[in-house]
Order: structure tokens, then sequence, then C-alpha cells
């Protein structure tokens, strides 16, 4: 008779044991494995979240010194072009704020970050007596960081524009 057949129930239960055993070892694997993934991917958040309080931060205090400048400044096109550079990096700034406080390094709020973005422009185009208001109505939406930086930038540029020539 073949060889294969030969084989007894003996040398089954025995290949039986050894398959299971190499199974627990695998998943054993697979779970340490998994636990070091979760792991690293959770340290690599609260960092991205770390990098994005950072910037937000190194933005907010760079539009500051651009709002200094404004105030040292004389010349009214200078005014103009540095309040206009000022809104801008307010607006990346927005952004980074959004994404560390969301927890989500991904994706951005856009509803939340752009009632925001248009609440700071018109308190900041009241302040510099610019007539006029501003209301809105967003649906939630979701958008990715560099859209949304994107976005904000535009809005900014089209809601300063509103204010400086629409009166």
């Amino acid at each position: 008779a073949p060889s294969f057949l030969r084989f007894g129930s003996f040398e089954i239960l025995r290949a039986r044991d050894e398959v299971r055993a190499i199974n627990e070892t695998l998943e054993a694997r697979v779970a340490e494995r998994t636990s070091a993934l979760a792991s690293a991917l959770e340290r690599s958040e609260v960092l991205l979240a770390e990098v994005n309080h950072r910037v937000a931060n190194s933005l907010a205090m760079v539009a500051s010194l651009v709002r200094l400048q404004i105030r040292s400044s004389e010349a009214a096109p200078v005014k103009e072009a540095l309040g206009e550079t000022e809104a801008r990096i307010s607006a990346i700034a927005a952004v980074h704020k959004r994404l560390y406080e969301s927890g989500d390094v991904g994706l951005v709020a856009l509803d939340e970050y752009l009632s925001g973005l248009l609440e700071s422009l018109a308190a900041t185009m009241r302040a510099e007596g610019h007539g006029g208001s501003l209301s809105w109505s967003l649906e939630p939406a979701s958008l990715d960081t560099d859209a949304s930086i994107n976005v904000g930038v535009v809005v900014t540029e089209l809601v300063t524009n509103a204010y400086k020539y629409a009166y």
C-alpha cells in the first residue's frame, strides 16, 4: 500500500496538534504586531497634533508681528498689503488650530472652520472701521487639510475685498 495510506491516526493527531500550535504562535505574533502598530499610530497622531499646535502658535505669532508692522507704518498701501498678508496667515493658522483641536488630522470640519474665520474677519473689518455686516449659513461638511487651507485663503480674499470695495 502507498505510504500515505499507512499514515495512522497517531500521525494525524500529531500533525493536527502541530498545526494548532503553529496557529497559536501565529495568532500571538499577529496580536503583538497589531498592538505595536496601534501604539505607533497613537504616537504618530499625538506627534502630528503637537506639530499642528506648534504651527498654529507660530503662525499666530507671525500674524501678530505683521499687525505690529501695520500699526507702525504710515503709508496706507503698506498697511493694506500687510493687512491682507495678516489675514491670509490667520486663515492658515485657524486650519492648524482646528486640526489639533479636532483630533482628526486629515479632515477639517469646514463649516466650523469657516464660521470661526468669518467671525474673525468681521471683527477685524469692524475694528478697521469698515462698514457693513457679514452673515452666513453653512451646512456641515468636512474637507482635507490642504483643500481647507485653500478655501480659507479664498474666503479671506473674497470677504476682505467685499468689505474694502463694496461700501
